[in-house]
Order: C-alpha cells, then sequence, then structure tokens
C-alpha cells in the first residue's frame, strides 16, 4: 500500500490544505484532504487499515471494490459454455 500526501494546489500561507491518497497494487482505494500535514497523515493511516481490516475480513477489498477476475483466466467464457 502506498500513501501520497502532498498539500493541494490550493492552498495558502493563510489556509493550509493537505491532500491525500492511499494506493493499493496501482489503484486508487481512498482519497481525502485536512487542514494540516498531521491530520491528513493520521487520515490516511487510519483509512489505511480501515481498508487493511476489510480485506482480511472479507478476503479482498470492501464491497465499493470488487475483486476483479481476467477472463482468460476463467473457465466458464461465453465461447466455452458450461
Amino acid at each position: 500500500m502506498r500513501l501520497e500526501l502532498r498539500p493541494s494546489e490550493r492552498s495558502t500561507p493563510d489556509r493550509p490544505l493537505w491532500v491525500w491518497h492511499l494506493w493499493y497494487r496501482g489503484q486508487l482505494v481512498a482519497s481525502g484532504f485536512a487542514r494540516s500535514e498531521t491530520e491528513a497523515r493520521a487520515a490516511a493511516e487510519a483509512a489505511a487499515d480501515h481498508y487493511e481490516r476489510e480485506r482480511e475480513r472479507f478476503g479482498w477489498a470492501p464491497s465499493r471494490w470488487p475483486p476483479v477476475r481476467d477472463l482468460e483466466d476463467d473457465p466458464w467464457t461465453e465461447s466455452e459454455g458450461p
């Protein structure tokens, strides 16, 4: 899992804004923003913990991110039939 943390383009010295993105196997699984780098890191780590718990609980990602099957590996393609 990869965490990306950076200041927002709309951030100003008076109103700082940090954006975070959480990536898993090249797929964006969560993102958000916060007023400080510390808050953004805490939110991203909480999202990563939640994502890991859901993956362990269901054996894959949460229901928003169903597992992707490669049709070439699927023995029951339309051309073959059951």
